[in-house]
């Protein structure tokens, strides 16, 4: 709502520090750097977590399969991270118990699953409860009946946590804010600005308005994740390392398709791995890894992709018998890894690497959603070297992020309830109040207060008041910013938004000034992303 405002300040300042990508690795790091003393200024040219941030596994995971691959470090690296991020966002990362099935020829025997979790839980510093736990046979078919049985032979129980990725890119998009970052999406950078052959800044221009105007920095951070080499080649010719991008596909299906009881990571025919994870009423099924050389503002789900999970699916839990008409949603996403000659998109480290340009340029990519914190105290104090001010230590692990002032997680279900009996007449279930808290942490109580203040129904008083909090707080700027990414309804509650659209877009349009014809393409883009996320292309 003060968008105007922000506009001027990004032209009028000059900045030790400026993002482009509005990813997780972007506020990751302009997080970090604001909060050592850097005034930084971020810019994304859709909205934030549009594109590889929105579409992960929605995991924070140390990697197991990661140890087949001898990569010890990036597994105690975000091993570890895993217990920090719960601890900064613990409305926003949950616990979740992941069972990984032993089969017959599988990838993962016995002795070597329980040696394997056992240096796991080591080199992630697991304690506790948490720590692995093999079980035999019987075990493993009783905590998950649906499991196919002739070829179980065991499994092994273990510990990681699943999140909302789009989720947690806004919140600690608006921590950065909060700590006095100036953060925008839908803002590009059309060129780089020099002065000695050294960049100062960029050309940058208004995707809203089409206002041209510039950013000066005394360092520009590149964190575009699969445009990385794009916007290198705005600088220079790409020579050396360079991007190898992955497509990475998962499908949605309704829980009464596919009861299970927690979350399973198993065995694929053809030696990969697939997490089949529950999510409030669906389980979501994933992911591939194929090669990608296509447009990376849309890659497409692919009638192949959707046969190849759902037959995975299907070995391993028998009984499901899924088909295509069983998938409610779907969503692919890029994967920035670096290009490693000779090896196959399963088999290419998930380790970040940072670029320099002689221009001064600093470019990251590769690394996990998990990771993002240290990804960007790396490249945070390749700034301070570069800008010439002393900056203190990353704090970053004592930060909570917008909404995750609770000193547990055990607070955050207490809230859950706490809200349910108080706001009884909003909250028809307890996955109604979980999923705003979920959602919004601390904040949910906000939107809440909002809906009783409404003479409307109860639970169009709700989304009403959940819409006006993200225009008013999150920066949200079109349909599909407010029911893909600021709710994930269009992945996870796609049955809903028939009801409510009409009623969103209005109150959307009277907030945001837009005229009848930007009423009518927000429409049209809405239909557009329903019919995606349930249409398969076939192969060309």
């Amino acid at each position: 709502m003060k968008r105007t405002e922000q506009i001027d300040h990004l032209k009028s300042e000059h900045f030790d520090l400026l993002v482009i990508g509005g990813g997780i690795t972007g506020v990751g790091i302009a997080l970090d750097a604001q909060s050592r003393g850097l005034k930084t200024a971020l810019i994304e040219m859709h909205d934030f977590a549009s594109g590889t941030s929105s579409k992960s596994t929605k995991l924070i995971h140390g990697g197991l399969r990661y140890l087949k691959q001898m990569e010890f470090g990036l597994v105690s690296e975000v091993g570890k991270e895993r217990a920090i991020v719960h601890h900064i966002a613990p409305h926003l990362v949950h616990p979740d118990k992941m069972l990984l099935p032993l089969v017959r020829g599988g990838n993962y025997g016995k002795w070597l699953t329980s040696i394997g979790l056992k240096i796991y839980d080591w080199l992630a510093n697991v304690k506790g409860l948490d720590r692995r736990r093999m079980l035999n046979r019987k075990e493993t078919a009783a905590a998950e009946p649906l499991l196919r049985t002739d070829i179980l032979e065991g499994g092994g129980l273990y510990a990681e946590y699943r999140t909302d990725d789009s989720r947690m890119v806004v919140s600690i998009a608006k921590t950065a804010q909060r700590y006095g970052a100036m953060v925008m999406n839908y803002v590009s950078a059309s060129a780089f600005r020099y002065e000695n052959d050294r960049i100062v800044g960029v050309h940058a221009k208004d995707e809203n308005t089409g206002e041209a105007f510039d950013v000066n920095a005394t360092c520009v951070v590149n964190a575009t994740g699969p445009w990385v080499d794009d916007v290198r080649k705005k600088d220079q010719k790409v020579e050396g390392r360079r991007l190898h991008l992955t497509k990475g596909v998962h499908l949605v299906v309704l829980k009464d398709k596919l009861p299970l009881t927690q979350t399973i990571y198993f065995d694929n025919a053809d030696g990969r791995m697939i997490f089949a994870v529950p999510r409030g009423e669906s389980v979501y099924l994933g992911t591939t890894d194929t090669d990608y050389l296509g447009e990376k503002d849309s890659p497409e789900v692919t009638m192949e992709d959707v046969k190849y999970i759902l037959q995975a699916c299907n070995d391993m839990f028998p009984n499901a018998h899924l088909t295509v008409d069983d998938v409610d949603s779907s969503w692919a996403g890029l994967r920035p890894l670096i290009h490693e000659d000779g090896k196959k998109p399963s088999e290419l480290s998930r380790k970040d690497e940072i670029f320099y340009s002689e221009s001064g340029l600093i470019s990251i990519a590769g690394g996990k959603l998990t990771g993002y914190r240290k990804m960007a105290e790396r490249v945070v104090d390749k700034v301070a070297s570069k800008v010439g001010k002393p900056i203190g230590k990353c704090i970053t692990d004592t930060i909570q992020v917008d909404g995750g002032d609770f000193k547990s997680y055990e607070a955050v279900q207490a809230f859950v309830e706490e809200l349910k009996l108080r706001y009884s007449k909003f909250l028809s279930s307890s996955a109604e109040a979980e999923y705003l808290v979920h959602n919004y942490g601390t904040d949910a109580e906000v939107i809440l207060q909002k809906a009783s203040e409404s003479k409307k129904d109860p639970a169009l008083a709700l989304v009403l008041a959940e819409t006006d909090y993200a225009i008013e707080n999150e920066m949200v700027m079109s349909s599909l910013d407010f029911f893909e990414r600021r709710t994930g309804r269009l992945n996870f509650r796609i049955r809903s938004i028939g009801s409510i659209r009409e009623n969103v877009t209005k109150l959307m349009a009277k907030k945001l000034k837009w005229t009848k014809e930007r009423l009518v393409r927000e429409n049209y883009l809405l239909d557009q992303a329903l019919l995606r996320v349930r249409s398969f292309t076939l192969p060309k």
